[in-house]
């Protein structure tokens, strides 16, 4: 979650894409032509101990373009085998670009420039392009934070330019979260967070009636120690928290739309429609497992599924701050206010 930048008009690449993966990018005459990319992601990227693989282009032949990323602030991106920029400051960036002028590479991040070396050149031989993802059996890492969009330009854009393009970027994805799901299921997440600081939104409405069995609302990580949960056993009892460990046991659920807990890395948090109604100061987390169960009890565990409503689950891999919450808090509420079948608060309509 991010600052809202402020809005600009997005210019139009040769080529984009969405998401992570093995894309053709129909261009096979690229070579050492001058070229500018944009990825817009995340770089709250969690490091592993094995090379990570942001982008590359053309990695079948040789001169390919390759973003690596070593840990810390060490990179490589530049030409596999050649020239490289080897460091910068990459944490908390949002929109990375590098512009290859044809002899000249230079690597922005957020629209500014950080980096650059004169003595470059490219022979992109192939159109396939890997984003957030090492080529097959390549036996390192994929890159393990979210990114959004990849654009491509096939002309060397200006410093202005590049700001422009991030900044719209920026705005584009300001408010997105590194994972969603929609309704109740067994979702597999992808991520594997451990004690990391995370914020979980999840939109419903606390209309569900107590079957005198407590009432699975999510879990996250539940077959390995320390998952995240949350648990219903009637009325105002709740159990939110650390499986078999620190919990908030009390809150006004009934007529919530809007849930969202903020773990910090020793406190948790607990929003109701955007406004703080409890917290637990001394906590951890150690989340090994990426499923994310929402509204239902992981298979054969003899209690109750939530029996209420539930359209979207949103995690961030950041603790928002409670300005950030109320935000998010209000978007999902209003995306869902008009679902049919319930009324405002959550209670059905006569």
């Amino acid at each position: 979650m991010l600052a809202q930048p402020m809005m600009l008009a997005e210019m139009t690449p040769s080529w984009k894409a969405m998401g992570k993966g093995d894309f053709d990018t129909g261009l096979g005459n690229v070579r050492g032509s001058a070229q500018t990319l944009f990825c817009a992601l995340r770089w709250n990227s969690e490091w592993a101990g094995r090379r990570q693989w942001v982008l590359n282009f053309g990695q079948w032949n040789g001169g390919a373009e390759h973003w690596l990323w070593g840990g810390g602030d060490s990179i490589q991106f530049g030409r596999w085998g050649g020239p490289q920029i080897g460091n910068a400051p990459m944490s908390g960036a949002s929109v990375l670009a590098t512009v290859y002028e044809g002899s000249t590479y230079k690597l922005y991040l957020d629209g500014k420039l950080v980096a650059s070396n004169g003595n470059f050149n490219l022979d992109i031989q192939s159109p396939v392009m890997h984003v957030g993802k090492q080529p097959p059996g390549w036996g390192e890492s994929d890159f393990n934070g979210p990114i959004f969009e990849t654009q491509l330009f096939m002309q060397p854009l200006n410093a202005g330019q590049v700001e422009s393009q991030s900044l719209a970027l920026m705005a584009k994805y300001a408010d997105t979260p590194d994972w969603s799901g929609l309704g109740k299921g067994d979702h597999n997440t992808g991520l594997v967070i451990r004690g990391r600081r995370h914020t979980v939104c999840m939109a419903l409405r606390w209309s569900a009636q107590w079957d005198e069995r407590r009432t699975w609302v999510l879990n996250f990580g539940q077959w390995n120690g320390g998952a995240e949960h949350w648990l219903w056993g009637g009325q105002d009892s709740i159990q939110f928290g650390r499986w078999g460990g620190p919990q908030i046991g009390n809150a006004p659920m009934y007529g919530t739309n809007v849930i969202c807990a903020v773990y910090e890395g020793n406190t948790y948090k607990l929003y109701l429609d955007g406004n703080l109604a409890a917290s637990n100061n001394n906590f951890n987390l150690d989340i090994q497992d990426p499923w994310m169960h929402v509204g239902k009890q992981p298979p054969g565990w003899g209690e109750s599924d939530f029996n209420g409503p539930i359209f979207e689950t949103q995690l961030f891999l950041d603790p928002l701050n409670a300005d950030k919450v109320a935000s998010v808090s209000l978007a999902l509420k209003n995306k869902y206010w008009n679902t049919p079948g319930y009324g405002p608060w959550g209670y059905p309509e006569p």
